[in-house]
């Protein structure tokens, strides 16, 4: 989930579905390590921003002004800074 590569498998049962997820994934690896590129990985949608306190606080008391939670108040903010 969340690469730009295609990975596919099939298999009619369970245990044929792992098998051929993980020799899908492990063919994948192979071709990246062939081309000379690094392997797709997803993002978590996680990271930490370090701010000057006194923007913190202004932005939280903007959110809570809006009704909003700071974590969508600021992904809203960066979602309409590149759109």
């Amino acid at each position: 989930m969340n690469i730009r590569d295609v990975i596919t498998f099939q298999g009619s049962s369970v245990e044929e579905l792992k098998k051929a997820f993980q020799d899908s994934v492990d063919d994948y690896l192979a071709f990246c390590k062939q081309r000379g590129e690094e392997p797709d990985k997803p993002f978590s949608g996680k990271f930490v921003v370090r701010i000057n306190p006194q923007l913190h606080k202004t932005i939280a008391i903007k959110a809570r002004q809006e009704g909003k939670s700071l974590n969508s108040w600021i992904e809203q903010r960066l979602s309409e800074s590149i759109a």
